[in-house]
């Protein structure tokens, strides 16, 4: 009973939390913002899709739009947009019941997070509010909670994919858990480009997962037809019913060009101001830098990794109000102490994991890795853009990480337990839930604390100050 109210205050605080700020925080402080809210805002005021071209969504700037590529948190934008306008409102009423898709996504991460620890760490009760904590109190996640964009949608949509692996690998994949999965990964279709790593990841996982599963239940198993095909024909068919028609579209309007990327470039290169052309973009590549080159030296003025690492944890506004340096370390040491530690755990523990969770570790480790090398590709070839958002599709995966490496610490500070030795035996349990309750509460308010004096210091005083 405890433990739910706990749950529950923590989501009615994230969701004061986002919501206060998704109020106050001026357009001018949001990145993109401006030129997103243009396409919901179109859909709202003209009940149809735009073009991607439609002069109505285009920017002046650019001479391309956010109609090109997909927009799932638009069409909830312009459905919660249509109801605030029923009750008369308009202008900045409007935007705020916009950016109030990006609030409810925020909080639909964080009641995630505690399914997940819930389910991953059944027997540690604080590691669900560990991880809940360490996504819903990051600074650059509580800063795009609050303003209309695309990546709440897709850390949103990543931590429901990791929620229907463990669903389904806890229930062998029934009909259910496939359908779940299916209707996950069709929202993740329709939120961001470098969420996709979910859906691939999706594959392995499930056929792998499938593939032990019906080793285990033998004879009681499903046969191979329906694991391997009739299962996940389903779950195509239900992503595809939710995000396919967009492809199509897409496909149909742009002379196959069912992503919208090249005909965005074409159509920028020709309504776009001359600096700011694709072909104007910065691109170390042409240049003649390598990738190693870009990760490890300065370009255009900007460490790639040093901005990419501190915009992770929290840079506002355009990239202009920026944490103090003694604080990006203390968010550093903790999440570094975090990664190696979990490093460390699977080096010594991954022999003893079973099928199912090494097939789950192998997942989350995909779902880390691809959205970084679509990062810094995008910066090497197409668009020099250091920004840790670019990152977030791995965010609930690299804190899922986090949070067991330092629960496996926390089982180092034991008593091994001698054959012969009752006393010692029966004192284990009770020092090893002493140090998994300990650590964790003790990480949790050190991160509380970070949180409160970034909030204070940076976030009111430089990005809302000045409005109230």
């Amino acid at each position: 009973m405890v433990d739910r109210a706990a749950e529950v205050v923590l989501l009615v605080a994230c969701f004061a939390l986002y919501a206060w700020w998704a109020c106050n925080l001026p357009q001018t402080m949001a990145p993109d913002e401006q030129m997103r809210y243009l396409v919901p805002t179109f859909i709202y005021e003209n009940g149809c899709l735009p073009l991607g071209d439609d002069p109505a969504i285009r920017s002046e700037l650019w001479g391309t739009s956010y109609g090109f590529s997909v927009y799932g948190s638009s069409l909830l934008a312009a459905l919660f947009m249509s109801v605030a306008g029923l009750f008369g409102a308009t202008g900045q009423s409007l935007l705020i019941a916009a950016r109030f898709t990006s609030v409810l996504f925020s909080v639909g991460s964080v009641f995630l997070c505690l399914r997940i620890g819930a389910r991953l760490f059944p027997r540690v009760v604080t590691a669900k509010f560990m991880l809940a904590l360490f996504v819903g109190l990051l600074p650059q996640f509580v800063f795009i909670s609050s303003y209309f964009n695309s990546d709440a949608m897709e850390v949103f949509c990543v931590a429901l994919v990791v929620y229907c692996w463990l669903r389904g690998g806890q229930s062998h994949w029934r009909w259910g858990d496939c359908v779940f999965l299916g209707f996950a990964l069709g929202l993740t279709a329709l939120s961001y480009y470098y969420a996709y790593g979910a859906i691939l990841a999706s594959i392995f996982v499930y056929y792998v997962g499938m593939h032990v599963a019906r080793k285990k239940d033998g004879a009681k198993a499903d046969s191979a037809v329906v694991s391997y095909v009739c299962k996940p024909l389903l779950i195509f068919l239900v992503a595809f019913a939710i995000a396919g028609w967009f492809f199509v579209r897409n496909a149909l309007l742009y002379n196959g060009d069912f992503i919208g990327m090249s005909t965005s470039s074409a159509t920028s290169e020709l309504y776009g101001l001359d600096y700011l052309k694709p072909s104007s973009h910065l691109m170390p590549r042409i240049e003649g830098f390598t990738v190693i080159d870009m990760l490890v030296s300065d370009y255009n003025n900007m460490n790639w990794a040093v901005m990419t690492a501190k915009s992770f944890v929290g840079i506002f506004g355009y990239m202009n109000i920026m944490l103090g340096m003694t604080t990006y370390k203390v968010y550093f040491a903790i999440l570094g102490i975090g990664v190696i530690a979990a490093l460390l755990c699977l080096v010594f523990k991954m022999r003893g994991f079973s099928s199912q969770q090494k097939t789950f570790v192998i997942g989350l480790i995909a779902l880390i890795v691809i959205p970084c090398v679509l990062s810094i590709y995008y910066s090497w070839a197409s668009d020099y853009q250091p920004q840790g958002r670019y990152l977030f599709a791995a965010l609930v995966p690299i804190m899922i990480a986090i949070v067991a490496g330092y629960l496996w610490i926390a089982s180092l500070f034991t008593f091994r337990r001698p054959k012969r030795d009752k006393q010692i035996a029966q004192a284990r349990p009770a020092c090893v839930n002493v140090a998994q309750i300990v650590l964790p509460c003790a990480l949790m308010a050190v991160w509380l604390f970070l949180f409160v004096w970034v909030f204070a210091t940076r976030i009111v005083i430089e990005c809302i100050g000045p409005v109230l």
